[in-house]
């Protein structure tokens, strides 16, 4: 007796569907993780996002400052993912996770900011987020919500995630410090007695992409 069509291998195929999990499917969105990194060139260092952990150069896997004073912006960098070959669109709540690190007499916090770049560089915010602060000398994840509101992301525009650290010294001169491994190797900073151990030093950012079911 012949198959009945319905049953055929085209339909008994599993769904489209379940490439996505439960919650994917109650948002309506699908996250997306991305690593923060570098890359460089002759002496050009390139602060970029891509998904899947990956080597960074050796050299720029993490960024130290100087604190002296009051509190302020130590440490303000740009990570790129690659201009979009198809127009996308972004929308829920999306995630960034900030690994730090304080020698004494240093308070510190972040803050995240999304950012929509176009084709010829200009930017515009769609969302950030602020850390808590806090003045311990042990390695600390910053970890942050982040609300974003429907944004479309046309061909050839790029997605934009600034990291700032702002900190400020309770005595002297002291210093802060940011891990960016992408492959998540120890972080040991030139003049911070602690270190960011291996798989602490992910710099990671969900960000939620509208699934088109």
């Amino acid at each position: 007796m012949a198959l009945d069509p319905s049953l055929t291998e085209f339909t008994t195929a599993s769904p489209i569907l379940a490439n996505y999990d439960y919650n994917d499917l109650a948002e309506g969105t699908g996250n997306v993780e991305f690593y923060g990194g570098t890359t460089k060139e002759l002496t050009v260092v390139n602060h970029i996002l891509r998904r899947g952990t990956f080597f960074s150069n050796w050299n720029n896997r993490f960024t130290q400052a100087a604190v002296t004073g009051g509190n302020a912006k130590r440490i303000d960098l740009d990570f790129d993912l690659s201009a979009f070959k198809n127009a996308q669109v972004i929308n829920g709540t999306g995630y960034v996770y900030i690994p730090v690190i304080n020698a004494g007499n240093c308070t510190s916090y972040a803050i995240a900011r999304v950012r929509k770049v176009s084709a010829t560089g200009a930017e515009s915010e769609i969302a950030s987020a602020t850390s808590e602060t806090t003045n311990t000398l042990a390695e600390h994840i910053f970890a942050m919500a982040l609300t974003i509101p429907k944004t479309p992301i046309a061909t050839g525009e790029t997605l934009r995630v600034t990291i700032e650290i702002w900190a400020l010294s309770t005595s002297g001169n002291t210093h802060v410090g940011l891990a960016h491994d992408s492959n998540g190797g120890d972080c040991d900073f030139p003049s911070i007695t602690n270190s960011i151990t291996a798989g602490n030093s992910y710099l990671k950012v969900n960000i939620p992409f509208e699934i088109n079911l």
